[in-house]
């Protein structure tokens, strides 16, 4: 019995493994087909407030798995992923809140931690309806 729950447990953690991050046109077409909003992310490499906050991200499987209900994530690496017309990076990270036309919700921009993170979410799906 013991090692059916060992099994049961680490096959949950590993279908929870953090969001899908991907990139922005296939987000888009994921969003549009599924109905989603869209967080984008503009990072850099050796950028430290976009480790910081990717990693909390990547490391809160619940918060992942509840977001990844509403939300398609997209990553865009600065330098080797273009920018898309409409978003600008105004410093690192730069996140942006789309609906699933694509359209900009709201932005958040700097160093960030978990919970100002999670108090975005919640005022970006109050001033979307959801």
């Amino acid at each position: 019995m013991k090692r059916m729950v060992t099994s049961l447990a680490m096959l949950t953690s590993l279908l929870m493994a953090g969001p899908e991050w991907m990139p922005y046109r296939e987000g888009l077409e994921v969003a549009a087909k599924e109905k989603k909003m869209v967080i984008v992310m503009i990072a850099s490499q050796g950028c430290e407030p976009c480790w910081y906050i990717k990693h909390e991200i990547d490391q809160d499987d619940a918060l992942a798995a509840t977001l990844s209900e509403v939300f398609v994530w997209v990553y865009i690496e600065v330098g080797e992923d273009p920018i898309p017309g409409g978003l600008t990076e105004f410093g690192k990270p730069t996140f942006f809140f789309l609906n699933d036309n694509g359209e900009k919700i709201d932005q958040m921009v700097g160093r960030k931690n978990i919970f100002d993170f999670t108090d975005k979410i919640e005022k970006v799906l109050k001033k979307a309806g959801v």
